[in-house]
């Protein structure tokens, strides 16, 4: 799993905080807060002077890791009556597979079952309708 300590735009290369001491156990509704937790956290002694008052981060906060695991883009993961599933570019043409997850972030998800190292998988942009035997050609590659 891919993991960046937490940034500031005003502190773009420091890392913000020693310790969380309390994640409080809701989730805001806000439309404009899509998925805002309120956290507090033990402060960089370099940096207590320097944050101010109503300053916000986007942080991502580690629970916890698994190194060496086989992952894909989260985006490439999609849900179906059947399970989640990926497509698999096989041959140049999709191929519909189901799969079991593990860990994930915004970014990144585990493959517990499904894939092996080295499958290729469609990461459908937002528009497109994906389907079995649709035929594809690779433009990039995301590693």
């Amino acid at each position: 799993m891919i993991r960046r300590p937490p940034r500031s735009t005003r502190f773009p290369y420091t890392t913000l905080f020693r310790s969380v001491v309390e994640i409080f156990p809701f989730i805001s509704r806000a439309l404009d807060q899509n998925r805002t937790a309120r956290v507090k956290i033990r402060l960089s002694d370099d940096l207590k002077a320097e944050i101010l008052p109503g300053m916000s981060v986007n942080a991502e906060i580690l629970v916890a890791s698994r190194p060496n695991v086989l992952a894909v883009p989260t985006a490439a993961i999609l849900f179906r009556p059947t399970g989640k599933i990926v497509y698999r570019v096989v041959n140049g043409a999709l191929k519909e597979t189901i799969v079991e997850t593990g860990m994930s972030n915004w970014e990144w998800s585990e493959i517990t079952s499904g894939l092996s190292a080295g499958d290729r998988v469609a990461k459908p942009p937002d528009d497109a309708k994906l389907k079995e035997g649709l035929r594809v050609v690779e433009k990039d590659r995301e590693l």
